[in-house]
């Protein structure tokens, strides 16, 4: 079961956040409007709630919380980030940055399953591009 209110979209971004009075870089694995989930060796715990800055076209701060610990094999790699009230500029850029990637590959990324690829396609050209 699904429980996500929007897909993921694979990606490879820059993204930094506070580690104590350091600030450290991760990966950016997928990425949706309300999420990301990040590659890093530093964990916070369930719930912990921090700043990130993600690398777009210019660099762009967000509030997120964890909401998941991602293990392979008792070792733990990286976290499932909710976005806590994203910004109209993030779903600005999340928006242009996954309608490019629909229009690079429509088979790999379906914003809405129930409508016709090549309306979807023809309407992100014309409206969000």
């Amino acid at each position: 079961m699904n429980r996500r209110e929007f897909n993921r979209t694979p990606i490879n971004l820059t993204l930094k956040f506070p580690v104590g009075t350091n600030t450290v870089s991760a990966v950016i694995k997928d990425i949706s409007p309300k999420g990301v989930n990040i590659e890093s060796g530093i964990q916070y715990s369930i719930r912990s709630k921090f700043e990130l800055t993600i690398s777009f076209e210019d660099e762009l701060n967000v509030f997120g919380r964890v909401v998941r610990l991602i293990k392979t094999e008792n070792i733990y790699h990286g976290m499932g980030i909710e976005l806590i009230n994203p910004s109209k500029e993030y779903v600005s850029n999340i928006s242009r940055l996954l309608s490019n990637k629909v229009i690079e590959n429509k088979e790999s990324f379906q914003l809405f399953p129930f409508v016709n690829k090549q309306f979807f396609t023809s309407f992100v050209r014309n409206f969000l591009c």
